[in-house]
């Protein structure tokens, strides 16, 4: 009998330790492109970590894209968004249906690479659809414009400290693509990490992925290897140069 508990135990411990960490990524093409999502649980996984993982993610969409037909009828500050929506409602958009859908430990919000005016409010109703969640706010990189490189750097830096403001506003934390791939380029200039103006790479979602996970847990994910995400030689080299691996 106590040999049969035990091989109970081990049997229901991997779906008790999923249910306890989750994640909803809410984004764009940024964030679908090269699959952020599961090369975000191979990186998990890699470390010993099972998370219950959903995406909602549609080409060019902004945060506010993704709530705009409620954002729309609630106008009200102190609207109650968890009395008020259901995750059953099929009339609301998809994002909105998730956030309701459970208490999410973490949410991943990417928009648009947009100033902070166009995003603070929907950042505030989210923040009240999930006033329990930790939010990682991802840092859009500024492509560089014909003027010159110097005027890329000044734009990320910038655009890094509006969303930091963002950050503090609403008790998020920042996952800071702009100003890593600005260090990146410029101690390894050689090294493409966009497949267009706007767009990563696989190597830059491998980045992102990450970045999120170190800002989420607090280490490094060291387990992982080069192999263990398909990297090349010279971009382990760069992984272990941003992260500090040894």
């Amino acid at each position: 009998m106590f040999k049969l508990k035990n091989l109970l135990f081990l049997l229901l411990l991997p779906a008790f330790c999923y249910s306890q960490s989750s994640i909803l990524f809410v984004g764009n093409s940024i964030t679908y492109v090269n699959d952020l999502p599961a090369v975000f649980d191979t990186i998990a996984r890699a470390n010993a970590r099972s998370i219950y993982i959903k995406s909602v993610a549609y080409p060019g969409f902004s945060l506010k894209n993704h709530l705009n037909s409620v954002l729309k009828q609630t106008h009200n500050p102190d609207f109650m968004w968890r009395e008020r929506l259901s995750a059953t409602d099929t009339t609301l958009p998809e994002a909105v249906r998730a956030l309701m859908q459970r208490q999410w430990e973490y949410i991943y919000l990417q928009d648009r690479q947009s100033g902070e005016d166009s995003i603070e409010y929907a950042l505030k109703q989210i923040r009240k659809m999930a006033p329990d969640s930790r939010i990682m706010l991802f840092g859009n990189y500024v492509y560089q414009t014909p003027e010159s490189p110097k005027n890329e750097a000044r734009r990320n830096l910038k655009n890094a400290k509006q969303l930091e403001k963002l950050c503090s506003l609403i008790d998020a934390t920042l996952i800071p693509a702009n100003t890593v791939f600005l260090e990146i380029k410029r101690s390894f200039p050689n090294e493409v990490l966009f497949d267009d103006t706007m767009h990563p790479t696989a190597f830059g979602t491998r980045i992102i992925a990450l970045l999120l996970y170190t800002r989420m847990y607090g280490e490094s994910g060291q387990p992982i290897n080069r192999h263990t995400l398909a990297m090349t030689d010279r971009q382990w080299l760069i992984v272990c140069s941003t992260f500090g691996y040894k």
